[in-house]
């Protein structure tokens, strides 16, 4: 495997409070050449659904050898394991709650430990801030050219988390909404090639409740302001949004919420 450098951090703590800046330090300490990149630190509040939607769609983009520093972590100091893992390229350090098989749609990576090399960890270790004193440490340590085996001894399988799938007929798509953008843009789990696969070349009509049916636009602008439109966002998900306004605040629209696309008859 390539030395890593360049960390990533996606995490719930929020830009208020001092937590960020301790897993910061704790990296700069043990790699002061360590390359760390904000992913999103405003990740909602032990939502693991987000914090993995969050990461999913930065992926791509990374190059190889990244590690993606990932604590969403509402059992922290429990039972729960901390790994890391290398998949596809890329290495990830995060508890073993479900985030990462969201993220990776896996729960078999090609490499992966339980982070338990005290070698390799914090000297004290809180029972509340694992962020700071076992993720931290363990990304920096793999940024600076340690092998991840030596973190802790391997294992094969993760906690498994799944997406909800849309359930289908031949002429109707119930799908359901999975994310609220920072505009408010209401993201589902309808990807594009589905959608495409699916409607075989036919127009389609897409609705939410208490929504007149919208066709598939290309982009926002499609429509005039204030308006509603439907499209593929730029991470591949048929989304509904309201063009320069909050779809998600204007039409109580929540993860959860059900998305409908038909067939249009001919």
């Amino acid at each position: 495997m390539k030395t890593a450098r360049l960390i990533t951090l996606t995490t719930d703590f929020g830009i208020r409070d001092s937590y960020i800046s301790c897993m910061i330090g704790q990296i700069r300490q043990i790699n002061p050449s360590a390359e760390i990149i904000h992913t999103s630190n405003l990740v909602g509040r032990q939502n693991i659904l987000e914090g993995a939607f969050t990461l999913r769609n930065t992926l791509p983009f990374y190059p190889p050898a990244t590690i993606h520093l990932v604590v969403v972590d509402p059992d922290v100091g429990g039972d729960r394991d901390a790994i890391a893992v290398f998949h596809h390229g890329q290495f990830f350090v995060a508890p073993d709650n479900g985030i990462l098989t969201l993220a990776l749609d896996t729960t078999e990576p090609e490499q992966m430990v339980s982070i338990q090399n005290p070698a390799y960890l914090s000297r004290e270790i809180s029972p509340v801030f694992h962020g700071r004193d076992v993720f931290s440490p363990a990304a920096a340590w793999l940024s600076a050219g340690v092998p991840m085996n030596l973190l802790g001894p391997g294992r094969t399988t993760m906690t498994d988390l799944r997406w909800s799938l849309p359930v289908y007929d031949k002429n109707r798509i119930i799908g359901q909404i999975i994310h609220i953008d920072h505009f408010g843009n209401a993201i589902s789990n309808i990807s594009r090639s589905f959608l495409e696969n699916w409607a075989a070349g036919q127009p389609v009509q897409v609705s939410l409740s208490g929504w007149d049916p919208l066709p598939v636009s290309r982009t926002y602008s499609d429509v005039e302001p204030g308006d509603a439109v439907a499209l593929i966002g730029s991470g591949g998900y048929l989304e509904v949004a309201v063009f320069h306004a909050n779809a998600a605040g204007l039409f109580d629209i929540r993860p959860g919420s059900q998305i409908v696309v038909e067939k249009v008859q001919e």
